[in-house]
């Protein structure tokens, strides 16, 4: 049993304080996350010691209410996440300005003028690159973007802002996440722009299943379910994907399963850089900023990223320029070039 209800609302945990009890009506009473499995071992453990009970039949207890949590969770969320869903709207001068813009020449010139002026100061070779890879997301092969600096450098400020570009019902952004939250979370994040703004914080199982997820466009795992008559049988548990990504990490090198995944994009440091910051820190201290037009700016990227519709891209011209057989793992390279291609032209999509 549990008391209190479930402590979080987030996919990525699943706290509750947990009640065991034998036939003879004694109690073992403990707050657990049950996508923890160090705490939930513990939890084992402790029960079983106290309350003279196996730990192995614990263990396939624990699991079929974990199951029935997550349906329970689900069922009670997706009224609220279907409303989350209308809550984006675009008005009809909001539309027209939109495919105004989406219809110039010179269209990601203009656009990065735009991204500059909701806020983000400078790295305008590096700002434009993350929002094109997390907008992809509604295509059937999205990209994916690794941001590289050192503690301190405005990675993590540079990954929210980009994701602020698109609209809510969208995005994620993640500090940890558990490999078990996405082996469950269904079709969630089909088609969605996840972040994580701590990739070196997160334990190998996780960042492999967020590999297989980048790459694979899904996941399928198989456990075990006890029946109501106390035999066990086997259930296939997926998550659908596609999904786009941005994540940063201060590595100067990073695990190369993640290079040929990822277009790494590494923000300035430049003393130039830093001016531009400090500079902007002083007028915001001022109150010199203008805190709506930034707003607004944001606000019409969103749109812009929301008229944008989903279609597939053929390129007529795929071979024409090539890349070294000499770079590293080159099937997986040039794949990630060509989709780049797909998604340059597919953001130009209202110019044909």
């Amino acid at each position: 049993a549990i008391k209190g209800g479930i402590k979080s609302k987030h996919l990525d945990c699943l706290k509750i304080t947990l009640v065991t009890e034998n036939e003879h009506g004694r109690k073992y009473r403990a707050k657990v996350d049950l996508y923890e499995d160090t705490a939930v071992n513990k939890y084992l453990k402790a029960a079983s010691e106290k309350l003279g009970l196996r730990e192995d039949l614990l263990d396939l207890d624990i699991a079929l209410l974990t199951d029935h949590l997550e349906q329970y969770r689900e069922e009670n969320t997706l009224s609220l996440s279907i409303e989350k869903e209308k809550t984006f709207s675009i008005s009809g001068v909001e539309k027209s300005a939109a495919l105004q813009f989406l219809k110039q020449p010179n269209l990601l010139e203009k656009l990065n003028k735009k991204i500059g002026k909701s806020g983000i100061v400078g790295e305008e070779n590096n700002r434009l690159l993350p929002l094109i890879g997390a907008s992809s997301d509604k295509q059937e092969n999205p990209l994916h973007a690794l941001l590289q600096g050192s503690r301190g450098s405005g990675k993590p400020l540079l990954l929210r802002k980009v994701m602020y570009f698109l609209p809510d019902p969208i995005r994620h952004i993640w500090t940890r996440i558990t490999d078990k939250s996405l082996y469950h979370a269904g079709s969630k994040y089909k088609h969605h722009a996840i972040a994580v703004e701590d990739w070196d914080g997160i334990s190998e199982d996780t960042q492999y299943v967020i590999r297989e997820l980048q790459t694979g466009g899904g996941l399928a795992s198989s456990t075990t379910e006890k029946q109501s008559d106390g035999t066990m049988t086997a259930k296939e548990i997926f998550t659908e994907g596609p999904i786009s990504s941005l994540m940063c990490t201060t590595k100067g090198s990073v695990y190369e399963d993640n290079m040929s995944r990822c277009f790494l994009v590494a923000v300035d440091e430049s003393e130039q850089q830093t001016d531009k910051i400090l500079d902007y820190q002083y007028q915001k201290d001022r109150g010199d900023l203008n805190k709506e037009q930034e707003e607004q700016a944001t606000r019409f990227i969103q749109v812009l990223i929301e008229l944008l519709e989903p279609c597939k891209v053929v390129n007529p011209y795929a071979g024409k320029v090539k890349l070294p057989k000499s770079v590293h793992k080159i099937r997986r390279l040039n794949n990630l070039y060509q989709v780049f291609v797909q998604q340059i032209t597919w953001l130009h999509q209202y110019q044909r």
